[in-house]
C-alpha cells in the first residue's frame, strides 16, 4: 500500500506529466491553426472551390468543440 507521501509524489509526477502534454497540445494546435491560415490563404489566392472551404470550416469547428 502506499504512503501519503508516495501517493503525493505519484500525483505530482503525474500532474508534470500532464501538463507537459498540454504544452505539447498547445504548440500542436498553434502548428494545426497557422497551417489552417496558410492553406486558406493559398486557397483564397486562387479561385478556392467553395466546397473545400465548407470542408475546411466545418473542420475547424468541430476541432474547436473538441478542446
Amino acid at each position: 500500500m502506499n504512503t501519503p507521501l508516495e501517493r503525493v509524489e505519484s500525483l505530482t509526477a503525474q500532474v508534470h506529466r500532464l501538463k507537459v502534454r498540454v504544452a505539447e497540445l498547445e504548440r500542436r494546435a498553434e502548428h494545426l491553426r497557422r497551417e489552417n491560415d496558410r492553406l486558406r490563404a493559398a486557397a483564397g489566392n486562387c479561385g478556392g472551390e467553395p466546397m473545400v472551404e465548407q470542408r475546411a470550416q466545418a473542420h475547424t469547428e468541430k476541432e474547436a468543440g473538441n478542446s
